[in-house]
Parts: structure tokens; C-alpha cells; sequence
């Protein structure tokens, strides 16, 4: 009898033991409730992996029995040290989304909400609830309490269901998931992303992150939450595509490891358009090894300081990249290189450079420099700038020079000695897309030819896009080559037809990139017959066409043609137009004449030594000419 009394006081010691004994986390519930107690129509059921908390519904309506259910350990031992996050994960088969932390000192409760639980789960999903805002998160906590509610917006009711507790962790930081690319596909999902200081962030429809930004801080921020991570030595660039219905004009980017470090990039404000905004991370010094905390700061500031205004914006994409979409412009870094022969300086000469139009600078050689000796002036300029290099003679003109070479050394530019030896350079990004028209006609028909760099046109896999035109502001038409496109049966008159590159969605490029060709088609077509009876050109002398007063083009015989060879040249004309001269003298016009014939060769007017003539024009009905402007 003793001994079986022995037995039983040891199992019911061993009993009491297992269900009082304290365990801190982590708490893996693995055939254990880790001292958890379910109230207020709730209860919690060990299993072999995992536990069951249930919330009844004493009504069956859905509804939990309070809107305070529990699910409480009184003895957790949480060491708070160890980090300032709970991992939570749990398999949530209830339309609930909200979970309040409570945790309990001394008596006192201090609640943390957190409002990302996914709702109807599939499978178990860890949630990292941050507890650095808890009054009560210092030392060691010993009674905490999670109770589920509907939602942030009703949390006065809670669904009653299921909710599978699979294991409770502290842990110190999120761990991060790599990742370069931010889309917003999921309306449901804000990658990471959370709003402070005013912004208020909302995914309406997919593919866009909405924020309304209110007047409350001059910096209204979006922050990465640490979800997700960065190789930060190797994606030094962040592109931003968004639309700005805002007064924000800068995006700062923070990088705040070790101490805050800022890129600031302008937008365009109060814009309908998207754009995108590139922030260049390459001075950043914290910027470097894994990074999973950084955010955006939308900032107004037109030069006295941040100002805060409200707007709305929406983020289309955040890109991480390895190289920038604005390469960098080496080969538009010039040199000027300006020489005196005599090297007693340009003597009053000087060279003014503009770079769009604004005065980069006055310069000049000076004594300093020997005869021959080059004095240099470097100058910076970007992809699409145009720089005027005017130069102004001063005394003895004729020693001074000047030459401009690019960053590959090239010689781009030569001038002085005169005050018409200026000079113009616009530095070309040998990578941006390039489009030129040309046209050529024959009757009543026009074919047009393609010059494209960086662009390829076609149809299906491996192409860019399309070519669409407009001729005289009509109908869009495509075209899917860039081989030569012939027009036929046009009418006579003038013609401006617009091309432009577009992308293989047939949307215009941004910026768009285009080009046009005006031309007319006439009735018939005339020549002008020209003589120089010496064989030794016109020397200088010229004659100038006209139908109706409006200007044909200027022609002169040149050299190439022998003592008394006719040079033709032919120009499209209408009947009835009146066809006039003016006469250019030049050197020994009694050695020049010329003839006008008609379309069907017949001379109809004709002068010598710089007479001028008029005839009105007659075409016949099956010939058509055309001229270019």
C-alpha cells in the first residue's frame, strides 16, 4: 500500500509540474498549449504540431461571444532584449484581420495593434508584429495576450472560427527577402511598404501605391518596413515611375544605417503624366552590404526650405538597379583650345560660349601663351545640349584660332581669324533613339526613306515597335518595316506628312520621337537650261526662280559643265502660274545665259547676260512634277 501511495504522489507532482512550469519562448506548441488559456468564449486545444485556438459562437450567427476573446499565457518569462518584434505564426481560417498585442506590468496593460493578418489562410503564414511602441516592452514581461478582432475599422466585433498556432518567437529584426522590384500588382499586398507623417497609403486598383498626402509634416514619408532586402553594393540606382497630382517637387531617398544619409531627385509637379524619377545612391557611404530598411521622403521645397502641402501620388514602380538610365555623358566634356601664332594674345578677340542659349563664358588667349601655344578652358555639357561657340575679331585677326575637342578626343569644332568663323556642337547620346525621314517623288507619287538608330522596327519577338504617319493631319496609318514606303495617286498641292516611333503597344515614346517631310505635288514639270560660254561657271552670278512671287530656288551653272554645255535642272510648276527671274551678277556675266523649257522641252522664255524674263506656264494633261521645300 505504501508504494503504490508513493507512485501516486510522483505522478501527481509530475502533473502539476507539466502544467505550471514557466517556458519562455520560443513557443513551438508542439504537444503543448506553452501555457496558453483561451476566455471570454474562447479556448485553446493542444495538438501534435500545433494548437487550435477557437473562437464560438454561442449565437451561430459568426460572431464571437465577446468582442474580447483571449488567448493569454500569466507566466510568458519574455526577455525583451532579445528583440522588439513577436513572429506570430498561426494559420488564420477566420475573416479576421486585426490581432491586439496586450501585455500586462505590474498590473498595467499596454495594447499594440497590428492590422496585417491575412484573413481565410491556406496555409500558415508568420506575421512580425512590432513591439518597440508597447509601453511595457522592457525587462521581462510575464503576461501577454493576444485577442483577435474584425478589423482595424470595426474593432468591437471579432468572427468566430479557428485560428492554428503554429509557433511564437521573439526575434530582433524582420527577417528580409531580397528584392530589387516593387509592382503593387496585389491590391492586397503593399510589398513592405508603410506610411508616416501625414500620408495616408491605400491600393485601390492593381498596379498602383496610393497616397494621400495630407498638410501635416513638411516630410511626408514612405517607409520599407524591413521586409524585404537589398544588396546595396550592387544596386546603386532607384528608379521611381509615379504620378505626381501633387506641389512635391523633390523625392528623397534616406538611408539610415549608422546615421540618416540623403539623394534628393526632382519630379514634375501637379502632373497627370507618369514619370519616373531616378535617385543616384553612389555618394551614399552607408549605403553598402544588405539593407533592408530605407524610405522615401515627398518633399515641396522651391529653394526656402520644406513647406508642407497636401497632394496625391501614386507609385507605379520602385526598381533597384545596377547601372542608370542616364548614362553618363564622357564624350560631351570639351576642351577649348584657343592659339595666337604670334603669341602676343588674341589682342581684343574673343570667344563667347553658350550652352542652350545661356553664356557658359567669355575667353581669350592671352601673352601667357607662346606662339602656337594652346590656352585651354574645359567646359561640361550633357546628352541633347547645344553649345555656340561666337567668336569676335579683335586686332590682327588673323593669328587667332581656335579648335573644340570632345572626350574621345575628337575634334568637334574650328574656328577664328574671322568673325564668321563661329562654330555650333550638340552632344549626341550615341545610345538614344534616332529618326529621320527623307522623301523623293516621281509623277504623282512619293516614297519616303527611313534612317533609324537604337529603334527596331517590326512585328512579333526580338522588335521595339511600329511606325505610324498622318498625312496633312488625317487618319493614322501603321507600318510594320522600315523599308521604303511609296505613296501613290496624290493630289497637287502641298503635303506634310508626320511620322513617328511608336512602342509595340503602338503608344508614342516619351518623349516622342518624330519626323515630317513637306512636299508638293505640281502639275508638270519645267527646267532651267544654263550656259556659261567660257566653260568656267557662272563666277558668282546667279538666278533665281519664281511662280507667283514664290520663291522656286536659286540656280547657277558651275564649273563642272564645259565652254557652252547646258546645265538642266528641272522644278515642278501648275498651269498658269507666272514664272519670273532675279539676276545675281557676278564675274563676266556677258559669258551667261539660260533657257526655260516647257515639259515637253520647248525653250519658252529665254536671257543672256543677266536679262530677266516672265512666262506663264502651260502643262500639258499627262505630265506631273513635283519640288521639295
Amino acid at each position: 500500500m505504501n508504494k503504490l501511495y508513493s507512485i501516486a504522489i510522483a505522478l501527481l507532482l509530475s502533473f502539476n509540474f507539466t502544467m505550471f512550469s514557466q517556458t519562455a519562448p520560443p513557443w513551438d506548441f508542439n504537444g503543448t498549449d506553452e501555457n496558453f488559456v483561451g476566455s471570454n468564449y474562447s479556448n485553446i486545444v493542444a495538438g501534435d504540431t500545433y494548437a487550435t485556438y477557437t473562437i464560438s459562437s454561442p449565437n451561430d450567427d459568426g460572431n464571437g461571444g465577446s468582442a474580447n476573446p483571449n488567448m493569454k499565457n500569466e507566466d510568458a518569462m519574455i526577455d525583451t532584449s532579445v528583440g522588439n518584434y513577436i513572429a506570430l505564426t498561426i494559420k488564420n481560417t477566420t475573416g479576421n484581420t486585426r490581432v491586439q498585442v496586450i501585455t500586462t506590468v505590474n498590473g498595467s496593460n499596454s495594447f499594440t495593434s497590428f492590422d496585417g493578418i491575412s484573413a481565410n489562410d491556406a496555409d500558415f503564414v508568420t506575421h512580425y508584429i512590432n513591439m518597440s511602441g508597447n509601453a511595457n516592452w522592457s525587462g521581462t514581461v510575464g503576461t501577454i495576450n493576444f485577442r483577435f478582432k474584425e478589423s482595424a475599422s470595426n474593432s468591437q466585433n471579432v468572427f468566430s472560427g479557428e485560428i492554428f498556432v503554429d509557433n511564437i518567437e521573439i526575434v530582433e529584426a524582420i527577417p528580409a527577402t531580397d528584392r530589387i522590384d516593387y509592382t503593387f500588382d496585389d491590391t492586397s499586398d503593399a510589398e513592405g511598404f508603410v506610411s508616416a507623417n501625414g500620408v495616408t497609403m491605400s491600393q485601390p486598383v492593381a498596379g498602383e501605391l496610393h497616397l494621400d498626402i495630407a498638410a501635416q509634416s513638411p516630410y511626408p514619408k514612405l517607409e520599407q518596413s524591413g521586409l524585404y532586402s537589398v544588396d546595396a553594393d550592387t544596386y546603386k540606382y532607384l528608379q521611381v515611375t509615379l504620378v505626381n497630382n501633387s506641389p512635391k517637387n523633390k523625392l528623397t531617398f534616406v538611408s539610415p544605417s549608422g546615421g540618416n544619409e540623403f539623394s534628393t531627385s526632382e519630379m514634375a509637379i501637379n502632373s497627370a503624366e507618369s514619370q519616373t524619377v531616378e535617385i543616384d545612391l553612389t555618394a551614399l557611404t552607408n549605403w553598402s552590404g544588405v539593407q533592408a530598411s530605407w524610405w522615401f521622403q515627398l518633399v515641396e521645397n522651391a529653394g526656402d526650405g520644406a513647406t508642407a502641402s497636401a497632394g496625391e501620388m501614386d507609385i507605379q514602380q520602385i526598381l533597384f538597379a545596377s547601372e542608370s538610365i542616364n548614362p553618363a555623358s564622357a564624350d560631351c566634356d570639351l576642351t577649348i583650345n584657343m592659339v595666337d601664332s604670334w603669341g602676343d594674345g588674341w589682342n581684343g578677340a574673343t570667344l563667347d560660349v553658350y550652352v542652350n542659349n545661356d553664356l557658359q563664358g567669355t575667353y581669350t588667349n592671352t601673352a601667357d601663351a607662346a606662339g602656337g601655344e594652346a590656352q585651354t578652358v574645359s567646359l561640361s555639357t550633357s546628352y541633347g545640349d547645344e553649345v555656340i561657340f561666337d567668336f569676335t575679331c579683335g586686332s590682327y585677326c588673323g593669328e587667332t584660332s581656335f579648335t573644340v575637342v570632345d572626350g574621345e578626343g575628337n575634334t568637334v569644332v574650328s574656328g577664328g581669324g574671322s568673325n564668321a568663323a563661329d562654330g555650333t556642337f550638340e552632344c549626341l547620346d550615341p545610345n538614344a533613339i534616332s529618326f529621320a525621314a527623307t522623301g523623293s517623288v516621281t509623277d504623282n507619287s512619293a516614297t519616303f526613306s527611313f534612317d533609324i538608330t537604337n529603334f527596331t522596327v517590326g512585328q512579333g519577338d526580338g522588335v521595339d515597335g511600329h511606325i505610324h504617319y498622318s498625312l496633312n493631319g488625317g487618319d493614322t496609318v501603321m507600318v510594320y518595316s522600315a523599308d521604303p514606303l511609296t505613296l501613290t495617286d496624290l493630289p497637287v498641292g502641298t503635303h506634310t506628312i508626320v511620322f513617328s516611333l511608336v512602342d509595340a503597344n503602338h503608344q508614342p515614346l516619351d518623349p516622342a520621337v518624330e519626323s515630317s517631310v513637306t512636299f508638293t505635288i505640281t502639275e508638270c514639270g519645267y527646267s532651267i537650261s544654263m550656259v556659261d560660254s567660257y566653260g568656267d561657271s557662272w563666277n558668282g552670278a546667279s538666278v533665281e526662280l519664281f511662280a507667283n512671287g514664290i520663291s522656286i530656288g536659286s540656280f547657277a551653272n558651275t564649273s563642272a559643265a564645259g565652254a557652252g554645255e547646258a546645265q538642266v535642272i528641272s522644278f515642278g510648276i501648275n498651269s498658269d502660274d507666272v514664272i519670273t527671274s532675279s539676276w545675281t551678277s557676278g564675274s563676266y556675266d556677258s559669258e551667261t545665259s539660260y533657257d526655260i523649257l516647257d515639259s515637253e522641252g520647248n525653250v519658252v522664255a529665254s536671257s543672256a547676260a543677266g536679262s530677266e524674263v516672265e512666262v506663264i506656264a502651260s502643262c500639258g494633261p499627262a505630265t506631273t512634277a513635283v519640288t521639295f521645300t
